[in-house]
């Protein structure tokens, strides 16, 4: 008998890994266009359902449970000898919800109007909200209406925007809204603009991986009948942020980033993308980049490749030394990435192949990047020795990632 996910566009969906963590049995994926077909299968015992038939299915349950009645979709589904529908998107809800903030008598505001923003309201409810408010595109409070919301405790966004791959758009800015607490059900990437303003602003926040892997973990206790205990959660997100995210270094130009990097990659399962390197291999030879066509136009293809890069997963990146002085760079790499900034002093770092030092004295660079290596970096680390470096980072990154 098959466990499974239905749905469309499945291959960055997460929910295999999680499932097959967990044990039980193994999981497939269902990209099904004919849902009459597929409910007709003897072969199924259990799928979780996503965008875009959570409510699609509702037709084909012979019951639901009560969560998924008061919600109106279901992302759940158990056959016996008859198919029922469960809403386990509510607990993933409420457990990443209530690990940072108590909802009781608090402001929550709903970005979206969609399946999602049905189960956001229902957890508010649950967990005894003073007010719920929902905020749409086309809805009667839209979310430009900034005034109407602008003084709630929660934000919750459980619209798609900023969703890879249309990484970095957001609904909303943070200013004059400044909410105690931020949750966006969004995943790929780990950090969305609108959680990135929330680290920039020190607003405690947290994306939906926990939701979705708590979500699983009852789903799967619903087709096993067996309790799992809540370490078991922790576990598998502590596990796959390790898996997926990055690994970045900046710092000044010859400070030993590639090799640094290189030997990370050689003790870790991630792969490495050097920037320069592929930049070389598009466009031809950096020194004659510069000398050819200007700094200008070398940061621009600098942050094209960046952007393209970020927004992939299980890499160590190596950036040229003058990516920082791109402010997008900074929210290209730390949608996905762990950045650490690694330095040496002047006098050892290497000047070959570097054409900033034709054009700058050490000094110089140092005095007009240093702030930025440091508002880019999440630690700072000096690399006195590449090995001791590289194992420095990797063992930082391990108690980093869990947050």
């Amino acid at each position: 008998m098959k466990y499974g996910l239905l749905g469309k566009s499945l291959k960055h969906s997460y929910s295999k890994e999680i499932h097959e963590l967990l044990g039980y049995y193994k999981y497939e994926y269902f990209e099904e266009d004919d849902l009459d077909k597929f409910f007709k299968r003897k072969d199924i015992n259990g799928i979780n359902v996503t965008i875009p038939y959570k409510e699609d299915v509702i037709k084909y349950l012979d019951e639901m449970s009560e969560d998924a009645k008061k919600i109106g979709c279901v992302n759940t589904i158990k056959f016996s000898d008859t198919i029922k529908g469960y809403n386990t998107d509510i607990d993933g809800m409420e457990y990443m919800i209530s690990r940072i903030i108590d909802l009781k008598g608090k402001e929550v505001v709903i970005l979206g109007d969609g399946a999602t923003s049905k189960t956001a309201v229902e957890c508010a409810k649950r967990l005894q909200a003073r007010t719920i408010k929902v905020i749409s595109r086309k809805g009667e409070h839209k979310f430009e209406d900034v005034d109407y919301y602008k003084n709630c405790d929660v934000l919750i966004n459980a619209t798609p925007v900023g969703m890879y791959p249309n990484n970095l758009k957001s609904v909303i800015k943070l200013g004059k809204i400044r909410p105690e607490a931020v949750f966006d059900v969004i995943y790929n990437p780990n950090k969305t603009s609108l959680l990135m303003d929330c680290d920039r602003l020190k607003i405690p926040n947290d994306n939906g991986l926990r939701m979705l892997v708590y979500q699983a973990v009852k789903a799967c206790e619903i087709f096993t009948s067996k309790k799992i205990d809540d370490d078991v959660v922790e576990n598998i997100v502590q596990k796959i942020r390790t898996k997926n995210m990055n690994i970045a270094l900046v710092g000044m130009p010859g400070s030993g980033k590639s090799t640094v990097a290189k030997i990370i990659a050689k003790n870790t399962d991630k792969k490495l993308v050097d920037i320069d390197k592929i930049i070389t291999q598009r466009y031809g030879n950096i020194n004659d980049i510069f000398a050819v066509q200007g700094e200008k136009y070398f940061r621009k293809i600098e942050s094209e490749v960046l952007e393209e890069f970020s927004k992939k997963k299980n890499l160590v990146i190596a950036t040229g030394g003058g990516a920082v002085t791109m402010k997008k760079n900074f929210y290209y790499l730390h949608q996905n990435s762990v950045v650490y900034w690694i330095d040496r002093p002047n006098r050892k770092l290497s000047r070959k192949n570097r054409p900033i030092y034709k054009t700058n004295t050490m000094r110089e660079i140092r005095q007009n990047r240093n702030y930025l290596y440091r508002r880019f970096s999440d630690k700072y680390f000096n690399n006195y020795n590449a090995k001791t470096t590289a194992k420095l980072i990797v063992e930082d990154f391990n108690e980093t990632i869990y947050y």
